[in-house]
């Protein structure tokens, strides 16, 4: 993962530098764009393992279902993680505090739901509360 250009490992602790790996997109893991205040140095943990885990998990449940995410951010607001599919207008909203395959489950049922419909959201699709989701 890249957390404001440092690579971490699945613990999460920074390992190096970004810009010191040649080519970071064909090691084929998820890049997180970190817009919170962590401060990131090397050696030193970055993100928790179990936020590390709740991404690694969310990116591969949408690659099981053939869904390629275009960006991951873990934004300003506390606990929370956006991501983009590509070619879709909408990001998804999670919460890193509820289970990642059950929030996978609630946006996948919501976008059927939505696909179905021929609805789709321009801004977000929100499963941060577990059981329920929003869309805008």
């Amino acid at each position: 993962m890249k957390f404001n250009y440092t690579a971490t490992d699945k613990d999460g602790k920074a390992i190096l530098p970004a810009a010191a790996v040649h080519d970071l997109g064909s090691w084929q893991i998820p890049t997180v764009d970190d817009e919170s205040t962590i401060k990131i140095e090397l050696g030193k943990s970055a993100l928790p393992g179990n936020d590390v885990a709740f991404i690694q998990e969310v990116v591969g449940q949408l690659a099981a279902k053939g869904l390629k995410t275009s960006s991951v951010v873990l934004p300003r607001a506390a606990e929370a993680l956006d991501v983009r599919i590509e070619g879709q207008p909408y990001f998804i909203k999670f919460s890193l505090q509820t289970d990642a395959k059950v929030a996978v489950g609630s946006f996948l049922a919501v976008k059927q739901k939505l696909d179905n419909e021929h609805i789709v959201p321009g801004q977000y699709i929100d499963v941060r509360v577990e059981g329920k989701a929003y869309y805008k």
